[in-house]
């Protein structure tokens, strides 16, 4: 796959959410510092804190694929009917998408998903389903998913 994302956000979606109020300021850390001894604000090896960071990110990406996958299961049938010259045969398209939910479901890392991340990434970025778009987005967005399935059955 190339490196650039063929699901990118369309410019008014962009405007979008570049026109969000700012978060407001972090509070200055120094100042909520308590006199405790420095050991005891002694912070973990940076691989734990990776792993504490993707275990805790993991279920909203399980979550947030399974709704995407699920939307385009459901809701997107129809459209891929009418496109059905370019879209891949209907019961190929729910088998696909039934194996990468069940993909989703079983990842015990962040690394099992992210692949579909990438391919999901300007819906997830701004909270797009797959039902929003056109049925030509709909239809590359299969082929990207049976890419990531076959590259994935590879290794």
């Amino acid at each position: 796959t190339g490196g650039s994302n063929a699901f990118a956000a369309p410019e008014a979606f962009q405007t979008r959410s570049s026109s969000r109020p700012s978060p407001p300021p972090r509070p200055d850390l120094s100042s909520l510092a308590s006199s405790a001894a420095p050991e005891q604000h002694a912070v973990s090896s940076v691989p734990e804190q990776k792993a504490a960071t993707e275990a805790g990110v993991l279920p909203l990406y399980k979550i947030a694929l399974c709704c995407l996958l699920t939307d385009l299961k459901i809701n997107c049938r129809d459209s891929l009917l009418v496109s059905r010259a370019q879209a891949p045969s209907l019961p190929g398209y729910l088998d696909l998408v039934e194996a990468l939910q069940q993909r989703v479901a079983a990842a015990a890392e962040l690394k099992d998903v992210a692949a579909l991340c990438s391919v999901f990434s300007g819906f997830l970025r701004n909270s797009l389903l797959p039902s929003s778009c056109s049925p030509d987005v709909q239809v590359r967005l299969l082929h990207a998913l049976a890419e990531v399935g076959l590259d994935q059955r590879r290794e």
